[in-house]
């Protein structure tokens, strides 16, 4: 039985590889690490690479192209990076602090558009910012020290209900109370300038408070 599965597998994927009618398997991004200091190399690996792939880091301040052959590309500032079987390295050499992306296509493939991942470049020792809901209270850590961060809460429908700028102490963390609110499901945004929640173009994560 195992061996007639297999030998039907394999005829239907020659089927299909023989009618083109093959599938493909859009990109991935990920960084080993998410925040790495200037000098330092920002590395990680490209998911379902099938094709021509080209790597380059750019800041997230440089605007997305409208109507870019790759959807979601910015070509403001982009610098190249090293690729070589599926793992890819970007300098860092004369990048000031800042939020920066890494942005892998398939020069093949265009309809896959801009596949990215965020990365922090920073100077401020153990920068690794985290937020946990905690009852009443969101607490932020790894934020860096006496630093301001932007917090907005809004309900899923995009109605501002909190927006407050903490401060943090000196071990980088701060909190924020959301004691006031319902019971429902929120977005929420934390924001300092060199690091934000979600991704790249959508800098809110889910902030439940239904439980």
């Amino acid at each position: 039985m195992t061996t007639r599965l297999l030998a039907g597998a394999a005829a239907a994927f020659l089927l299909l590889a023989a009618t083109g009618c093959t599938t493909d398997t859009p990109l991935g991004t990920e960084v080993t690490d998410t925040t790495v200091a200037p000098g330092d190399a920002v590395k990680g690996r490209v998911i379902y690479p099938d094709g021509k792939i080209r790597v380059t880091i750019v800041s997230a301040g440089s605007p997305v192209v409208k109507d870019h052959k790759y959807a979601g590309h910015r070509d403001q500032g982009e610098q190249a990076c090293s690729y070589d079987d599926e793992k890819f390295s970007c300098p860092t050499d004369g990048l000031t602090d800042g939020l920066y992306v890494v942005q892998v296509i398939d020069e093949g493939v265009p309809s896959e558009g801009t596949s990215t991942a965020m990365v922090s470049v920073t100077s401020i020792a153990d920068y690794q910012p985290t937020w946990q809901a905690d009852g009443d209270v969101v607490r932020l850590s790894g934020w860096g020290a006496d630093r301001t961060v932007k917090a907005l809460i809004r309900t899923e429908n995009g109605k501002e209900v909190i927006a407050r700028t903490l401060r943090t102490d000196g071990s980088g963390s701060a909190r924020l109370s959301v004691a006031t609110l319902k019971k429902a499901r929120y977005e929420i945004s934390l924001d300092d300038g060199l690091w934000h929640l979600g991704n790249i173009d959508y800098p809110f994560n889910v902030l439940d408070r239904t439980e």
